[in-house]
């Protein structure tokens, strides 16, 4: 596979990913998530009292796959339906959130599950809950900076559009919403 340019994006990059009813690469957005949160609960299922033995192991579990189903599911909305975010952000997502910090998360929590206290175990349940919110932090980034914008046509959305991000101000952003009510 060769390597794409510095300032390639992924629409560029992937042309075949493009969504259309005939393709089914929007399919991949449903099924990793659902298939790590369906291993998480068959482990579960294979050893329940080990589970409820400790109050802990499970949210550690279900908190470690519902942040790799979230990573894998950025990284599908990204290069789906986000064709202006650029290779590198998106190849970045899959090297470092989903194989470098999942699965090093995932050895941590398969040796917490055994080893460790309860409060251990918490403790590790927020590590993945924060990274879990730093995954939603960054999807919405990536959709409010590489989204396309809801009406394309229209050039003047709004005065503050124009601005950089350093030069909105609050009350940039309160008018833009008192226009939304209005119309």
């Amino acid at each position: 596979m060769t390597t794409p340019a510095a300032g390639m994006t992924v629409d560029e990059a992937r042309p075949s990913t493009q969504v259309h009813p005939d393709n089914e690469s929007w399919s991949r957005f449903l099924v990793m998530p659902c298939s790590m949160l369906f291993t998480c609960s068959v482990i579960v299922s294979l050893e329940p009292a080990f589970f409820v033995a400790v109050p802990w192991r499970l949210p550690l579990l279900v908190s470690w796959g519902v942040y790799m189903s979230l990573a894998d599911c950025v990284e599908a909305y990204a290069g789906l339906y986000l064709p202006l975010t650029p290779v590198a952000v998106n190849e970045a997502i899959v090297n470092v959130g989903f194989f470098g910090i999942g699965w090093s998360v995932g050895f941590i929590d398969s040796i917490l599950l055994t080893q460790a206290s309860s409060l251990v175990m918490m403790t590790f349940t927020f590590v993945n809950l924060l990274l879990i919110v730093g995954m939603l932090v960054l999807g919405a980034f990536l959709v409010g900076r590489y989204g396309q914008p809801e009406h394309p046509h229209e050039d003047d959305l709004s005065a503050s559009a124009s601005k950089s991000a350093n030069e909105i101000i609050w009350r940039d952003i309160q008018c833009v919403y008192i226009e939304g009510q209005l119309n």
